[in-house]
């Protein structure tokens, strides 16, 4: 059965992950839970993947593409192949010429 997850972070960045959970079944969520310390469960894990697309977004212009190519250790392919596909991510644009710079007190 496939299931569709939105991940937002504050109304400016958007992701749609989709999983074919009779593909990533629990057994093999497992396998990528126990590689992490702190064994998320799957809504964590899935916050996870996130954090890593927004970084990468702002490290570069493909965000999503080290996990589509299972290039991140401790995550499967998220090219659809293993069950779970990046579908939509919409980021948002880090202006560095917007950085305020203060002396602090």
């Amino acid at each position: 059965m496939k299931k569709r997850y939105q991940l937002e972070y504050s109304g400016a960045s958007r992701m749609v992950i989709e999983v074919d959970h009779a593909v990533f079944t629990d057994a093999h969520f497992k396998e990528c839970s126990d590689f992490w310390s702190n064994k998320p469960d799957f809504k964590d894990w899935l916050g996870m993947v996130y954090l890593i697309v927004l970084r990468e977004s702002i490290a570069s212009f493909s965000g999503v593409a080290s996990l589509r190519e299972g290039r991140e250790e401790g995550f499967p392919k998220m090219d659809g192949s293993e069950g779970i596909d990046i579908l939509s991510f919409e980021g948002f644009e880090f202006d560095d010429f917007e950085i305020d710079c203060r002396e602090a007190a």
